[in-house]
């Protein structure tokens, strides 16, 4: 073959190559080798062709696949988001933006290894990637590692200090550690950057209040609002100031605005409840109460049985059960005789130092169980919480007359003992702690 001919031929080879018509670039190659066995350029050329194809790691997704992930991520649908970013990800290794919205997705569906290993991943491939300290930061601020989660803020700082989310975010960690001023020094440079931060003017007014600045804190829950009149979140919160002023007209008004926006929402629910029985509208407040069970803390707490909640039925077999802490179950011991005379039998269950002081106190047939037992289903027809029956019995002031004058009794012989120890000498000051 001709010089020329070469040439021509590895000219023609490379173009073959670069579209994918690998049949074509091999025979030219090949020719020039049949003529010119030591070619290094054929030689090269035959071997790039042979070689296994890499992915490109640099490569970039698709906008529409940004977008369809991003639009499935606006519908609340994290955990389809999390299973197509999985597999986007081992297509596009590389992809910034994929591993983003898999660690964010992640970590709202509680998959917080899974999250934190995709921000690693976006950190890896981008370092000087602001957003990625910060949402690792809210991930370890989740799980309580509260040092750590303030490193990774304080990193995003570094990086972009003009950022308002990180800046709220060192807030929200201070203010967790109960260092006040210093949260609101970090929640107003948070509004410097970004005048209309609402979450800022929220947190600003729960920091102020904890403090009792009631006054300050209810003029930033209005700042909140005005920039964002439908929101349940400030409203619930200036009830919550208004409440401690002992405001509780307003308090309720505040609450009932937000049940408006979020009716929905135990929290408000709760605080509404509170406010109510504080006014003595034992009905409507106790009614409210129970939409305690509708709070995250609370859902695993609810006794799982099969038999039905009990709803003034007479004389049916019912088990009370415990579900606050012994000061709760105190007090709500009250209602036993009230329960017991309208059943045909009781069973209690509460915390087992409290079982002889009740046994004293009521009547006789009642049987109590420790609070962290099993309770066959076949012993009981209907059940309740503690914190439920004044639902039934406790509808008006009226009613909390049946225990006003006390319903516990003490163990006589006991405190007889104490007395006599106590006073048998005469030089020493005794001092009651109740």
């Amino acid at each position: 073959m001709a010089k020329l001919s070469v040439n021509k031929a590895l000219l023609r080879a490379g173009p073959h190559s670069k579209k994918g018509e690998i049949e074509e670039a091999q025979k030219l190659y090949q020719a020039v080798l049949q003529a010119f066995p030591n070619n290094k350029r054929a030689q090269q050329g035959l071997a790039a062709l042979n070689k296994p194809k890499q992915p490109n790691l640099t490569q970039s997704p698709p906008p529409d696949t940004i977008n369809q992930l991003i639009n499935l991520y606006d519908q609340g649908q994290l955990a389809v988001v999390v299973e197509h970013a999985n597999k986007l990800a081992i297509k596009y290794p590389n992809s910034v933006a994929i591993w983003n919205i898999l660690g964010t997705a992640a970590a709202q569906t509680k998959q917080m290894d899974k999250a934190i290993s995709a921000f690693q991943r976006v950190i890896a491939i981008q370092p000087h990637y602001a957003e990625a300290y910060n949402n690792m930061g809210n991930v370890l601020r989740d799980q309580g590692k509260l040092e750590k989660a303030m490193a990774y803020y304080q990193k995003a700082l570094s990086l972009k200090s003009d950022y308002p989310e990180a800046r709220y975010n060192v807030g929200v960690i201070l203010q967790d550690q109960n260092k006040f001023e210093e949260a609101i020094a970090s929640y107003q440079k948070a509004l410097s950057l970004k005048p209309d931060y609402l979450e800022a003017y929220n947190n600003i007014g729960n920091v102020l209040k904890d403090q009792g600045k009631l006054d300050e804190a209810i003029a930033s829950y209005k700042e909140a609002l005005s920039l964002k009149p439908d929101s349940a979140d400030a409203y619930n919160n200036m009830g919550n100031a208004l409440h401690d002023q002992g405001k509780l007209d307003e308090a309720i008004a505040c609450y009932h605005k937000a049940l408006s926006l979020e009716p929905d929402d135990p929290e408000v629910h709760d605080n509404m409840g509170f406010a109510l029985l504080a006014a003595k509208d034992f009905d409507r407040g106790f009614k409210h109460c129970e939409w305690r069970w509708q709070k995250k803390e609370r859902a695993n707490q609810f006794l799982k049985s099969k038999k039905p909640l009990w709803n003034g039925e007479k004389r049916q077999r019912v088990l009370v059960w415990n579900e606050q802490g012994i000061g709760d179950e105190i007090m709500f011991s009250s209602i036993v005789p009230e329960i017991y005379a309208a059943s045909s039998k009781i069973l209690v269950k509460c915390d087992r130092r409290l079982i002889p002081l009740f046994e004293r106190s009521f009547p006789t047939d009642v049987t109590y169980y420790s609070g962290d037992s099993h309770v066959s289903e076949d012993e009981y027809d209907f059940h309740i919480p503690m914190g439920s029956l004044p639902l039934t019995f406790r509808k008006s002031l009226e009613s909390f007359k049946t225990s006003a004058s006390g319903f516990l009794k003490c163990d006589t012989a006991r405190a007889e003992s104490i007395k006599v120890q106590l006073t048998q000498e005469q030089s020493k000051k005794l001092v009651g702690i109740s």
